[in-house]
């Protein structure tokens, strides 16, 4: 029932939480939203971000914030105001996307280094030469 840029696969959306074990049961969350009439609920803990509305409550999933569980992790930006709120979420680069920047610059880096060496030793050779 997940919306979401970053939602579960829907493989893993077919497979219900356990309510006591995963998540609260449905009378404890009905309960908490009728006592607290929160503008928005957070959770957390699924490695997905999750956008679900419980009638006029917006609950929020925080994603996973570790390139371990997602190759592109994201957390949520949030500003109160009274009981309104605005949200923005915020990704970081796909993991793969820095591992492929680092590679490039070493291979740069390393291609220089030679490029220094083969400079220094054809000036080299070519002074014996003189």
């Amino acid at each position: 029932m997940c919306q979401g840029v970053d939602s579960a696969p829907e493989e893993e959306k077919a497979i219900a939480f356990r309510p006591k074990l995963d998540c609260l049961s449905e009378p404890a969350s009905t309960w908490l939203l009728e006592l607290l009439k929160p503008a928005a609920v957070f959770s957390g803990h699924t490695h997905h971000s999750c956008i679900y509305n419980h009638g006029n409550i917006t609950e929020y999933s925080v994603p996973s914030f570790s390139w371990r569980n997602r190759n592109d992790p994201s957390y949520f930006l949030v500003i109160f105001s009274g009981h309104d709120y605005v949200l923005n979420q915020c990704f970081l680069p796909h993991e793969s996307s820095v591992l492929g920047i680092y590679i490039g610059w070493s291979i740069s880096a390393v291609g220089l280094v030679i490029y220094y060496i083969l400079l220094r030793t054809w000036e080299r050779f070519f002074k014996k030469q003189n």
